[in-house]
């Protein structure tokens, strides 16, 4: 490419320096887009470049007289007129991009608007022709790009991984590679990389990954990954000349697998109404009335009618209680869960054949919800505390007692999403404090810390459920709630029990002798 230096004796030296610098930065630009189109010689290139060159000048020094902004408008406004027939579909570095950004926002881009328009057209593209490497790691964590990434390169047995220790990850094998824990990609900002069987560096991202197994250096790799999600368009020859892809049948293949993956998508969606719906109907044609079991394990009527639990006889074959799972934000009916009623003897015959005991709506994903949020909200707000069973039936038997603080995140593997909506909901006060101050200018607005305290079911190991502390205390705003653990040391509970399946005293006395959680 021509350099500053190269172009810069052509002009009258005795112009403002600032100008100079900033309508030559326009000219190598369309100097770059000029070469990858036509890749002419560098002598004829110059030979061109003076002609455009020759008009700036002689705009410049005819109006030395006028203003900086008036004669930097006019010399940007050739550039501009003479080159927009050039510039059709040229590739755009994120670099380049930054500079003409810095030269249509600056001190002396008068008439900024119509300057800003002409620059567009020029690039034509404008600024998703390229992401920057900083841009492209938020589009990949925004988009959930790294498991599409991590195939297109050929590497197998992806697998993602919730670590309540630090950040999440994919792991997978090297594409040339059958260890599957071999590669682990980190889904923080920084998109690190650790590859326990090659080596790589300490500060190894997602693109260090990418450059070493196509064999690119760093520019052909961030313009590699501009292409492979979609946000820049080459031609063949494009793809050549930067040794990115000559083969475009790959490219065809991707195109292919990604539709194949959305017609997946679309179709479980379909299945999901579809059960939904089914669900729904069987829930209307269902008994609004308990079961004795149910009863005598401390739901009553009014419970019944709050959560909406019903009652449904398969003429006689078996029977199942079912209830609405809503949605913990908008209170939408998202799922239904349904629970055979069956005696000891056909427990046993149930477990043996390998049975679920419980059915949830096809499609649901309880990752992404927490059950009884959405009834208990106001009430968790009020009395600052939020206590997390594993079952539904857990808070249920709660509210019973006349305690609205329970939720349920249904099994006792707590998910990046149900952290983050009880994190959020924990921190309320302190969020709601923080806004107070800011409005009102004071420093000393009253408020309590909500505590989160885990109540998972006797089986349930010390272990993990200080993992699951340790993953709550990770969240974002941890700092706005206290975090504490019922573990049962007094033989209270039997196995699989929850706290919430003993009396009311029992419980009382488990949730009194709750541990502080301390961070270590």
């Amino acid at each position: 490419m021509i350099k500053s230096g190269t172009l810069r004796p052509i002009i009258n030296e005795s112009i403002e320096k600032k100008i100079v610098s900033k309508v030559m930065m326009l000219v190598m630009l369309t100097y770059c887009y000029y070469q990858i189109e036509y890749k002419t010689s560098i002598k004829a290139e110059i030979k061109y470049f003076q002609k455009i060159i020759e008009k700036i000048k002689s705009i410049l020094n005819k109006h030395e007289s006028k203003s900086t902004c008036d004669y930097y408008f006019e010399a940007v406004q050739v550039a501009v007129e003479v080159n927009q027939e050039l510039a059709k579909d040229y590739l755009l570095s994120a670099n380049q991009f930054d500079q003409i950004t810095n030269l249509i926002s600056g001190e002396y881009c008068y008439r900024g608007n119509y300057i800003k328009d002409s620059l567009f057209k020029l690039v034509h593209k404008k600024r998703n022709s390229t992401l920057s490497k900083n841009e492209l790691k938020m589009y990949i964590l925004e988009n959930d790009k790294i498991e599409f990434i991590l195939e297109s390169l050929g590497c197998q047995k992806i697998r993602y991984v919730s670590n309540p220790k630090g950040d999440d990850y994919y792991k997978c094998t090297n594409p040339d590679g059958n260890n599957p824990e071999a590669v682990r990609v980190y889904t923080n900002k920084y998109l690190n990389v650790t590859n326990f069987t090659r080596n790589y560096s300490d500060v190894a991202d997602i693109f260090t990954l990418i450059q070493v197994n196509k064999g690119l250096d760093f520019g052909r790799t961030l313009i590699y990954v501009n292409q492979l999600l979609g946000l820049t368009k080459l031609t063949d020859s494009e793809l050549q000349m930067l040794s990115i892809e000559s083969n475009a049948t790959k490219t065809k293949i991707e195109r292919e697998a990604k539709s194949k993956k959305e017609k997946e998508k679309q179709e479980a969606l379909a299945r999901y109404k579809k059960a939904l719906d089914n669900n729904r109907i069987l829930y209307e044609s269902a008994q609004p009335i308990l079961t004795m079991d149910w009863f005598k394990e401390g739901i009553i009527e009014p419970t019944r009618r709050a959560f909406g639990i019903r009652h449904f006889d398969y003429d006689g074959k078996y029977e199942q209680i079912i209830f609405p799972i809503k949605d913990c934000n908008s209170g939408e009916v998202i799922a239904y869960q349904r629970r055979m009623i069956i005696d000891k003897d056909e427990e046993q015959l149930r477990i043996a054949n390998g049975q679920p005991k419980y059915l949830v709506t096809e499609g649901y994903n309880k990752s992404k919800n927490v059950y009884g949020l959405w009834e208990n909200k106001e009430s968790i707000e009020k009395e600052k505390q939020l206590v997390i069973f594993e079952s539904p039936k857990s808070v249920m038997k709660r509210w019973t007692f006349q305690d609205r603080t329970a939720v349920a995140i249904q099994g006792h593997d707590m998910s990046q999403t149900q952290r983050d909506i009880i994190g959020n909901v924990a921190a309320s006060s302190l969020i709601s404090a923080d806004m107070e101050c800011t409005l009102t200018g004071e420093i000393n607005i009253p408020w309590h810390k909500t505590e989160v305290i885990i109540a998972f079911d006797k089986d349930i190991s010390e272990e993990t459920v200080l993992n699951t502390c340790d993953y709550l205390h990770n969240h974002a705003y941890s700092n706005g709630f206290n975090i504490s653990y019922i573990i049962d040391k007094w033989g209270i509970l039997k196995d699989k029990e929850s706290p919430a399946d003993v009396g009311i005293k029992k419980y009382k006395f488990l949730f009194d002798n709750r541990i502080k959680y301390n961070p270590a």
